[in-house]
């Protein structure tokens, strides 16, 4: 049966394969698409620096980092550790932003009232991360109070309520100055139709106070509406910020794109993000000219408590989407939609989620399964054909996905029903657990150099090179493959 193969590996390696020509099989129609030319060097790996931070900050940057080795993502960590009780954020940790472009950060743990002040500010101020952007919207399977909500919320990050400047008069006596200026209203309201317009959202609200501080806000809208007259395919409107929040809790799908002031963005953001589905699982980031620092999107919760770093229940997901958002900002999409698409599954299937959403996971458990439904590029009707996810069949399907790694056979369906996977499963389980870890490195050099060629989606002639290559590997394996 393996060697039946050859005459189509010599087609194969010269480009000339048909998929028609396999006998006793129906062809199949692939579909070409123009796809993305990268630059030269692009899919070089690039640097991201790590800040694990305070609380469930380690446990979440971890689940980050596993799963961008389990797929492989072409990213490297360079990890600082800051914490929220320092008076400053180090030089080598802004040097290291500065260098690499992009950061990756857990909560950093502020005081409230008297002590430091808050690293998370310094950090935006001395970068010029001057928008921050959370993405609130419904998870299919997780269920909420309301549905269809998909809300971008656009803050303002480096002046407001924010600027820090406050001091006591007399004793008593405390003044806090809140600074809004037309060049950094009018930077911010670009950067909200500029994201519309380029991730096609219909309409832009600007969230405001300005029938109270006519100057300031005043200000913010007037920007504003200047902005908007250079977007006309875009739908521009106005809400005061305490309609606002009534207008989030009773009907939130009505809100697309809102653009905010500092402050009011902290509130509507973290409402919205409770709204949808919870602050553990709405991905976020802030961003400027130059640099990105990504994190959990609503910062309630991102520290969590002693009792989840305790437990190890800490919830990933915010993070690993926000990690997805990351990955996208560094032009490699195919695995932000890999990262994406298994932590929705995720969620969807509702084995493996944490005590905020409604679950008993660990952290760890959630990560193993993110990583499986990624490996296997699961898609809704894959799902029905794949065996129940459980703690007692991880390890072995993880030496099965090794196989499909190797090959880059992702579409799990086509493939079952070429394997007859009902049947060869069970005795490949037992095998390839001890075997093919050990041949990984043999099959990864062999698959290079010969693997490439050929179009993945003909999976019959995938698995019957995996059959011709493990039988020169080990005869015992094509033994038991073919009782």
């Amino acid at each position: 049966m393996a060697w039946r193969c050859v005459p189509h590996l010599k087609h194969i390696l010269r480009g000339t394969y048909d998929s028609s020509s396999r006998l006793g099989s129906t062809s199949i129609d692939i579909p070409r698409w123009v796809t993305y030319m990268p630059r030269p060097g692009d899919g070089s790996p690039r640097p991201v620096t790590l800040i694990p931070g305070d609380g469930i900050g380690p446990l979440v940057t971890g689940a980050v980092k596993q799963v961008m080795e389990a797929m492989h993502a072409p990213v490297y960590f360079e990890t600082y550790e800051v914490h929220g009780y320092m008076t400053t954020v180090p030089a080598e940790v802004i040097e290291s932003i500065r260098r690499n472009k992009v950061c990756i950060k857990g909560g950093l743990e502020t005081p409230v009232g008297g002590g430091v002040s808050s690293l998370n500010v310094q950090l935006r101020k001395e970068l010029d991360l001057y928008a921050s952007l959370v993405n609130c919207f419904n998870l299919p399977g997780l269920p909420t109070r309301h549905q269809n909500v998909d809300i971008v919320v656009i803050r303002e990050n480096t002046e407001g309520e924010y600027s820090g400047l406050e001091h006591e008069v007399v004793p008593g006596v405390v003044e806090s100055l809140k600074v809004i200026t037309k060049f950094c209203s009018e930077r911010i309201a670009k950067y909200a139709f500029e994201y519309a317009y380029l991730n096609n959202r219909k309409k832009v609200t600007a969230v405001h106070k300005a029938n109270i501080m006519k100057l300031a806000d005043g200000l913010f809208l007037e920007s504003c509406r200047e902005v908007a007259t250079k977007y006309p395919g875009i739908k521009y409107n106005e809400i005061i910020v305490d309609n606002c929040c009534m207008q989030l809790v009773s009907k939130p799908e009505q809100f697309d794109v809102m653009v905010t002031p500092n402050l009011y963005g902290n509130l509507v953001a973290n409402t919205a993000a409770g709204i949808a589905g919870g602050t553990g699982v709405m991905p976020g980031g802030n961003v400027g000219q130059d640099h990105a620092v990504f994190e959990q999107g609503a910062s309630a919760g991102n520290v969590g408590n002693a009792k989840l770093v305790e437990q190890k229940k800490a919830n990933p997901v915010a993070l690993l989407l926000s990690s997805a958002m990351m990955l996208r900002h560094l032009q490699f999409p195919s695995f932000a939609d890999r990262l994406e698409t298994a932590v929705k599954r995720v969620i969807e299937e509702g084995k493996y989620r944490t005590k905020d959403l409604g679950g008993t996971s660990t952290t760890q458990e959630v990560v193993d399964a993110t990583s499986l439904f990624m490996s296997l590029h699961l898609n809704q009707s894959n799902e029905e054909k794949i065996i129940s996810i459980s703690k007692t069949n991880i390890l072995i399907l993880k030496s099965w996905i090794s196989i499909l790694n190797i090959f880059g056979v992702w579409d799990f369906e086509n493939f079952c029903r070429v394997l007859e996977f009902k049947n060869s499963f069970n005795i490949l389980c037992l095998y390839t657990h001890e075997s093919i870890e050990q041949n990984t490195s043999n099959c990864i050099f062999w698959c290079d150099v010969h693997l490439n060629a050929f179009e993945y989606p003909k999976l019959l002639f995938a698995f019957d090179v995996f059959t011709l290559f493990m039988s020169f590997i080990d005869s015992k394996f094509k033994a038991l493959l073919f009782v």
